[in-house]
């Protein structure tokens, strides 16, 4: 499934939440230089959402703070990943 991402890039901590309106907030400590935001952005929702890196693919949104992302996850499932709560 495809879903939106906005990014914030040169955050403190990173962090992932998931908006009312479904679109994923990705904080990330890397700056917005030479693809590292991209990479963190990529390597953090992996990690929280508990799937292979591989797997996790951006589709467009290269060079700017919305993105789009790729991921095998259904929404519920992704709800449900990312519920307060959940280790």
């Amino acid at each position: 499934m495809r879903y939106a991402v906005r990014v914030h890039p040169r955050a403190a901590r990173e962090r992932l939440t998931l908006s009312p309106d479904g679109t994923l907030e990705a904080w990330v400590k890397a700056p917005p230089l030479e693809g590292r935001a991209n990479q963190a952005v990529l390597r953090l929702l992996a990690a929280a959402l508990n799937v292979p890196s591989a797997t996790v693919t951006l589709v467009r949104g290269h060079h700017g703070v919305h993105k789009l992302v790729d991921l095998p996850l259904e929404p519920a499932q992704l709800r449900k990943a990312l519920a307060p709560g959940d280790a």
